[in-house]
C-alpha cells in the first residue's frame, strides 16, 4: 500500500484520489490493466530495480472520466531489510510527456520534409531542364535525374561534389564555381551560355541560371538554378536569320533586277533614237539637193554606220530574247579556231587602227579542230574585241591569244583600258548590267553583249570568266571551248530542237536516208510501227527488233547505218544495249525514250548518241533528225 506520496504524483493520478493507507489496486485500478502491478509484483520479488524509460500512463477519476495519456521516466527502487529482503519499493520518476511530444512533432515535421522533397524531386525530375542546388562550398547538395542522365552519375555520386571534382572541363568548371561564389557575394542572378560535351557522349549549348537563396534574416544560404539545352534553339534562330538574310538579298536582288530594267529601257530609248536621229536628219539634209558631192558621200556613209549601229542593237535584242526562249540553235560542225577568231579580228581592225588601239593576235595553231557554230563564235569573238577597243583609250593595247591543251582551247583578251571595279565583277555577265546607267554616261550600248556572249559560250559546252585588277588597270577575258575529238564521227548530241515540226521534210532534204539499212529497237510494237512506215516513205531500209536480244542478232547479221534505240526495255535497256552494240558496229544510234531532263540527254551523249529524241515523237522532227544524223557521219573524215 502506498505510505508516501508527493503532490506530483498525486497531480498524476488525480487530485482527488485518496491513495495513502490504500493498496496500489485500489487506489489506482487502471494501473493493474496498464501492466504497473505487475512491474512492482517482479521488483519484490526479485529485489532488482527496474528502469521505466517513457512509459504511458492513462490516468482514470472516479467517474470513469479518462484523462490525456502521459510518459513518464521512472525506477521502482526495492527497499530491502537488513537481511537483504525487499519490504517495499520506492517509486521515483518524471513526466516527459512535453518531450516525447516534441520528439514526435519533430520526426512529423522530418516525415513532412522528406515526403515533400520526394514530390520536389519526382516534380524536377519530369522536365527535362536540369535543376539543382549549391551550399556555401559551392558543393551540390540536389540534383534532378535530368542532369544525373545527362553525367551518366548517380545521385550519391554528385551530391557533396563541386564541378572541380565532376566531369567538366577545367576551365569551365572552375567559371562555374566563380560565378556560384558571384550569386553569394553580389546576391544577385547569374545567367551564362556555355558548350558542354558529357561522358554520355550528348553535347549542345545550355543556358543557365544561377539563383540566390535567402534566410528570413537576409542571408544568402544556398544558391538553387536551372539549365536548358537551347541548342535546337540556337539552330532555329541561326536558320531564320539565314532566312531573313536570304530574304533581304532577294529582296535587293529584285530591287536591283527592277533599277536595271527602268535603265535599261531609257537606255535602250536613247540607244535606238540616237543613230535614228542621225539617220533621219542626214535623209533630210541629202533631200535637199544642196550638199556638195564631198559632203553627200560624208552624210550617206554616216547614214550607214548608224544604220549598222541599230541593225546591231535589234539583233542583240533578238538573241537575248531567242537565249531566254531556248529558241538559239547551234551549226555545229568541225571547224579551226582561228575561222572565226581571224574573222572577228579582221571586223575591228580597222576600227583599232583609227582608235590608235595596238591591236595583237598570237600565232594559233591551225591543226586543232572545234566542233562548233562558226558564226556564233565569231559573234562572241567580235563582241569581246569591240568592247575591249571601246573601253582601251589611244596608246593602248588589245592582246588575243589561244592556249590549247588535250581537250580544250582557252582564248584570252587582255586589254590595257578603264578595267573593272571588284564590286561590279560578279554583275558582268548579267542581262542590262552596266557599270554607268547614267545619263552622263560615256560609253554607249545597251548591257546584253557580254550577257550574250556568256550564253552562247556555254551552249559550246564552254565557260567564259573576266579578271581585273581594278579600275584603270585593264581587263582579261578568257573564253573556254572544248575540242573536237578525232575519233568521234560527231562530237556532240544532235538538238532536238534544231529541227522544226510541222511540215515533213522534202525527200531531198531526207535523200541521206534513201537506201539506208534503220534499225528500230522498241518493246512498243504500234511506236516502232509508226517509225518503220515512216521511214520507210523516204526510201529507208527498215529492221524492227523487239528486244536487245534480237537487236543484237540483226546486227551481227545485217550491216545498219542507223540506230534508233528505245532507252527504257525491260531487262536491257537502250543505254546497255548501245555498249553491246558497239563490239560489232559503229553506226550512229539515235536514243528514244520519254525521258526529256537535261540529265536524259546528258547521259545519252555520254552514253554515245548522237541524238535524243522525246517522246511523243513528232515525224518531222524524227526524219529530219535521222537524215541529218545519216549526213554528217557521212561527210566526217574517217
Amino acid at each position: 500500500m502506498f505510505t508516501l506520496c508527493n503532490p506530483a504524483y498525486q497531480t498524476l493520478v488525480g487530485e482527488t484520489r485518496k491513495v495513502i493507507g490504500r493498496t496500489v489496486a485500489d487506489a489506482i485500478p487502471e494501473a493493474r490493466e496498464q501492466g504497473f502491478l505487475a512491474l512492482l509484483d517482479q521488483v519484490m520479488t526479485s529485489g532488482v530495480p527496474y528502469v521505466g524509460r517513457r512509459i504511458p500512463f492513462t490516468a482514470v477519476d472516479v467517474a470513469g472520466a479518462v484523462a490525456k495519456p502521459r510518459y513518464l521516466d521512472f525506477v521502482y527502487q526495492p527497499i530491502l531489510d537488513a537481511t537483504g529482503k525487499p519490504t517495499g519499493v520506492f517509486l521515483e520518476g518524471h513526466d516527459v510527456t512535453d518531450q516525447v511530444e516534441s520528439e514526435r512533432l519533430l520526426e512529423l515535421a522530418v516525415e513532412q520534409r522528406d515526403a515533400q522533397a520526394r514530390i520536389f524531386d519526382i516534380a524536377l525530375s519530369s522536365i527535362q531542364d536540369f535543376t539543382y542546388t549549391f551550399d556555401r562550398e559551392h558543393r551540390f547538395t540536389y540534383c534532378n535525374r535530368a542532369l544525373l542522365a545527362l553525367l551518366g552519375l548517380r545521385l550519391d555520386e554528385v551530391v557533396g561534389k563541386s564541378f572541380l571534382e565532376l566531369p567538366y572541363e577545367r576551365g569551365l568548371a572552375q567559371q562555374l564555381c566563380d560565378e556560384i561564389e558571384n550569386v553569394f557575394t553580389s546576391r544577385r542572378q547569374v545567367v551564362g551560355v556555355t558548350y558542354y560535351m558529357s561522358p554520355t557522349g550528348s553535347d549542345g549549348h545550355f543556358e543557365y541560371i544561377f539563383n540566390p537563396v535567402f534566410s528570413p534574416n537576409g542571408a544568402v544560404v544556398a544558391v538553387a538554378g536551372s539549365t536548358r539545352d537551347i541548342t535546337q534553339r540556337l539552330n532555329q534562330e541561326r536558320m531564320l536569320a539565314e532566312l531573313i538574310e536570304s530574304e533581304r538579298t532577294a529582296r535587293a536582288d529584285a530591287e536591283r533586277a527592277s533599277r536595271m530594267k527602268d535603265d535599261f529601257l531609257a537606255t535602250l530609248s536613247h540607244e535606238l533614237r540616237t543613230p535614228l536621229n542621225a539617220i533621219l536628219g542626214w535623209a533630210e539634209v541629202l533631200r535637199s539637193g544642196k550638199l556638195s558631192p564631198e559632203k553627200m558621200q560624208d552624210g550617206l556613209e554616216r547614214i550607214a554606220r548608224n544604220s549598222r549601229v541599230q541593225a546591231q542593237l535589234i539583233a542583240d535584242l533578238l538573241d537575248v530574247n531567242a537565249i531566254v526562249t531556248g529558241k538559239v540553235h547551234l551549226n555545229r560542225e568541225r571547224i579551226q579556231l582561228q575561222t572565226p577568231l581571224l574573222a572577228a579580228f579582221d571586223s575591228v581592225r580597222l576600227d583599232a587602227s583609227n582608235k590608235g588601239v595596238s591591236l595583237v593576235l598570237s600565232k594559233l595553231d591551225g591543226e586543232r579542230e572545234l566542233f562548233a557554230d562558226s558564226r556564233r563564235l565569231q559573234q562572241v569573238f567580235s563582241n569581246l574585241l569591240t568592247n575591249a577597243l571601246k573601253f582601251t583609250e589611244a596608246g593602248g593595247s588589245v592582246d588575243i591569244s589561244a592556249d590549247f591543251s588535250e581537250d580544250a582551247v582557252v582564248i584570252v583578251f587582255a586589254d590595257t583600258g578603264i578595267g573593272i571595279k571588284p564590286d561590279f565583277l560578279s554583275h558582268l555577265f548579267e542581262r542590262f548590267s552596266q557599270a554607268d546607267s547614267t545619263s552622263t554616261r560615256g560609253y554607249g550600248g545597251l548591257g546584253l553583249g557580254l550577257s550574250i556572249c556568256k550564253s552562247l559560250v556555254e551552249l559550246h559546252d564552254g565557260d567564259i570568266v573576266a579578271t581585273s585588277p581594278g579600275h584603270g588597270k585593264g581587263s582579261t577575258f578568257s573564253v573556254t571551248l572544248p575540242l573536237s575529238l578525232e575519233s568521234e564521227p560527231v562530237a556532240r548530241l544532235q538538238p532536238q530542237e534544231k529541227f522544226r515540226s510541222g511540215a515533213m521534210p522534202s525527200d531531198d532534204e531526207a535523200r541521206a536516208l534513201r537506201g539506208r539499212c534503220v534499225l528500230v529497237v522498241d518493246d512498243d510494237h504500234d511506236g516502232a510501227s509508226m517509225l518503220i512506215t515512216l521511214l520507210g516513205q523516204y526510201g529507208a531500209e527498215t529492221v524492227f527488233a523487239q528486244s536487245a536480244e534480237e537487236a543484237l542478232s540483226v546486227i551481227e547479221a545485217t550491216p545498219v547505218a542507223l540506230m534508233l534505240l528505245d532507252i527504257g526495255m525491260p531487262k536491257t535497256d537502250g543505254y546497255e544495249l548501245l555498249r553491246q552494240a558497239r563490239k560489232t558496229t559503229q553506226a550512229p544510234a539515235i536514243a528514244l525514250t520519254a525521258f526529256s531532263r537535261p540529265q536524259d540527254r546528258q547521259r545519252a551523249s555520254d552514253a554515245g548518241f548522237h541524238a535524243h529524241v522525246s517522246k511523243p515523237i513528232e515525224p518531222a522532227i524524227v526524219v529530219a533528225l535521222c537524215a541529218e544524223v545519216l549526213r554528217v557521219t557521212l561527210t566526217a573524215p574517217q
